[in-house]
């Protein structure tokens, strides 16, 4: 059995989508509640879009996390880790960070989140890292392009 206060998803769990017949039912659940769609239902059906593989249906529920939210104070604190994973998993590290410095506030103490914050910090520092060799790389291609054409033009002249 688990804590309510120490359980939350893995990063490993966004990374395998629902069977196509989950989300489905889902989807259905949602509609056939529709226009008064339960709070559960629309977490459900969030946390089944962000596992997609699809950039457009992570986004989607990334968008319901973020209704439920606003429209229910009682799972501010799992809307903000499902959205730092659902942010996790669109690339989106910096707002993932966000998300998960929020709920640091609220629960210092939570390993699974502090955890969570260490494999962001890890993407933003190798991105920064690439980021910095492509930028270096590119430097470095037009100063020697600029000395190529430097020495061209001077052989020419001679």
């Amino acid at each position: 059995m688990y804590d309510d206060k120490s359980f939350f998803p893995t990063l490993e769990d966004i990374q395998n989508p629902l069977p196509p017949s989950e989300l489905e039912r889902l989807l259905e659940e949602y509609q056939n509640e529709s226009p008064n769609v339960s709070i559960q239902t629309k977490f459900n059906l969030a946390w089944g879009l962000i596992k997609c593989n699809a950039t457009s249906e992570q986004k989607k529920g990334l968008d319901l996390l973020i209704k439920i939210y606003a429209e229910a104070p009682g799972r501010r604190r799992e809307c903000l880790f499902y959205l730092a994973l659902g942010s996790f998993k669109l690339g989106d590290y910096t707002a993932s960070r966000g998300y998960c410095n929020a709920l640091l506030k609220l629960e210092p103490e939570n390993v699974q989140i502090a955890e969570l914050k260490t494999q962001i910090e890890k993407k933003l520092n190798k991105e920064g890292l690439m980021g910095m060799a492509i930028v270096g790389g590119a430097a470095a291609a037009v100063g020697i392009t600029a000395t190529l054409l430097g020495v061209f033009l001077g052989n020419r002249r001679r």
